[in-house]
């Protein structure tokens, strides 16, 4: 019986049932480890988080400057040219700076179309950019103007 227990004894010691004891050891440890980096990741995901809730909420805010920033800043009218009693398409640029535009003119009546790539000059002291039967345009009823400028959305006001 004595020899058993010893030969038992040995077989257990020779197949790593002390080693087992040290890879738990070492388990556990990694174990630890493991659960500290998802803590730290955790605590970086709420933090990610509130930053994207705080950057949605300035969207929100600015967004409607964001769109008029894009409006084109002109204003047009007509006004009868008091020489010839003919009306003209006034252009006014409302910003403080040069503004390149391509004006479109078509007409869904006669089907005619023309086009004028002006500079329009801030309001003061400029004087309006006009387009009339002096330009080979005679304005009527059933126009359809478009303008467009780089970094603004077409304007387009039918008449």
């Amino acid at each position: 019986m004595k020899a058993f227990a010893w030969l038992l004894t040995s077989a257990l010691l020779v197949s790593g049932c002390n080693e087992s004891k040290v890879n738990s050891a070492a388990l556990q440890k990694e174990l630890e480890t493991t659960q500290d980096k998802l803590n730290t990741a955790k605590a970086t995901a709420a933090q990610l988080q509130a930053e994207l809730v705080a950057a949605q909420a300035k969207i929100r805010e600015l967004e409607p400057l964001a769109k008029k920033a894009r409006t084109l800043p002109v204003r047009i009218t007509t006004r009868t040219v008091p020489a010839s009693g003919s009306n003209v398409y006034h252009f006014v640029n409302l910003s403080d700076s040069v503004l390149p535009v391509k004006i479109k003119l078509n007409n869904t009546t006669t089907r005619r179309s023309q086009s004028f790539t002006p500079l329009l000059s801030p309001p003061a002291p400029a004087k309006p950019f006009e387009i009339g039967a002096g330009d080979g345009w005679l304005v009527a009823p059933g126009d359809v103007l478009e303008l467009a400028s780089e970094g603004y959305d077409v304007l387009t006001k039918n008449f």
